[in-house]
């Protein structure tokens, strides 16, 4: 065997143990949140987090596929409100919302079809602030065992979602500062 093949044989075996040992070694659970200040009173933000259908004001979720199709269910809003999609871009899935409190915030499960990740958990927190209302949306779970989930999950999601996450937050504002301005 000739000298350049040995050499890319052991770097290519060398790469694959530091990505496999490397994932493995990553922790499986994650959890990435955002925050902004909103000027209005909790009671005002409230309702466009509790309302699965005004999520498309403000979400960018809900618009990041235009070819997204949704299917509502259960109550309207609060705990038992449902929703779930089927999306090429984005994957199927289903977020419910299981806590709702005016003054602290909203609680959610959303699972993803296929199996890969266990269901994790939504949390937009209200806070009250100097100047209005702190809201904070974060993300937790748990990731697969295999290592390429824990790359993804330790070194892409956090910041593809945590730009989503800042988009969606700015876009909240707009729409409750501009209602509370109307109101």
């Amino acid at each position: 065997m000739s000298g350049w093949l040995v050499v890319t044989l052991w770097i290519v075996g060398g790469v694959a143990v530091v990505f496999f040992v490397g994932g493995m070694l990553l922790p499986r659970d994650f959890k990435f949140t955002r925050s902004i200040v909103i000027a209005a009173p909790l009671e005002e933000i409230h309702p466009h987090v509790d309302s699965l259908n005004k999520w498309p004001a403000w979400s960018p979720f809900d618009t990041e596929d235009p070819t997204i199709v949704w299917e509502r269910s259960g109550v309207q809003s609060g705990v038992g409100a449902k929703r779930s999609w089927k999306s090429k871009k984005m994957g199927d899935g289903s977020q419910t919302i299981t806590a709702s409190d005016r003054k602290t915030g909203v609680s959610m499960k959303l699972a993803m079809a296929g199996g890969c990740f266990e269901p994790f958990d939504i949390r937009i927190a209200f806070a009250p602030e100097q100047g209005g209302t702190r809201v904070t949306w974060t993300d937790s779970g748990r990731l697969p065992a295999a290592p390429h989930w824990r790359w993804m999950g330790n070194l892409l999601l956090p910041s593809m979602c945590g730009k989503m996450f800042e988009k969606g937050l700015k876009a909240l504002k707009h729409v409750v500062e501009d209602s509370s301005e109307e109101g």
